[in-house]
C-alpha cells in the first residue's frame, strides 16, 4: 500500500510507520482508522485514512485511495469500507507488535461511516460491522463520532 500525507509526499506502509512511530515517541497520540467511498459515474472510490491525532498538539494525516467498479449496494459499500479499515488496522497492528512494541500503548480506534439512526441506508450494516470490527480486537467508533471515516476519508472521496 502506498499512502499520500496530507502535505502530498507519498509514503509506504514502513515509511508511514515510522513516521507515526516518531510522533508516538514524542507526543502522546491516538491512531484513528476510516475509510468512506463515493460512487461516481463507473466506479467507486474508496479512501482510506489513517490520522495520529497528537493530543493537544495537532495530527498527521495519510490516506490510500482505491477505485474499484461501481457497487450499487449501500450495504455492500459499507461492508467493504469496514474491510479496508480492518486491513489497515491489522497491518498496522501487526507491524507495531515486530517493529514499533511501543505503538502499542497508544488510543487506537477504527471509525465505522456508518450511522446509528435506523432511518439512514448506511444503519442496515451497522451491527455487522461494529461486531466484525470489535470482534478483530479493535475499538469501533461510528456516527457521529467517526470522523476519520465521515469527514477526512469523505473529503478525499469525493475527489476523484
Amino acid at each position: 500500500m502506498r499512502f499520500k500525507g496530507g502535505n502530498g509526499q507519498f509514503y509506504d506502509f514502513p515509511e508511514m510507520m515510522t513516521t507515526i512511530s516518531s510522533e508516538a515517541l514524542q507526543n502522546e497520540v491516538a491512531i484513528m482508522v476510516g475509510t468512506d467511498s463515493q460512487n461516481h459515474k463507473h466506479h467507486t472510490t474508496f479512501v482510506t485514512a489513517v490520522v495520529c491525532h497528537k493530543i493537544g498538539k495537532g495530527a498527521r494525516l495519510f490516506y490510500v485511495r482505491k477505485k474499484v467498479d461501481r457497487i450499487q449496494s449501500v450495504r455492500e459499500r459499507m461492508l467493504r469500507e469496514a474491510e479496508y479499515s480492518i486491513e489497515v488496522a491489522l497491518a498496522y497492528q501487526s507491524y507495531a507488535d515486530s517493529v514499533y512494541p511501543h505503538l502499542n500503548d497508544c488510543v487506537f480506534e477504527v471509525h465505522a461511516d456508518v450511522n446509528c439512526k435506523p432511518e439512514h441506508e448506511s444503519n442496515r450494516a451497522l451491527k455487522e460491522i461494529v461486531g466484525w470490527i470489535t470482534g478483530c480486537g479493535f475499538v469501533c467508533k461510528i456516527k457521529p463520532d467517526a470522523p476519520i471515516a465521515s469527514t477526512c476519508a469523505d473529503y478525499y472521496a469525493i475527489q476523484h
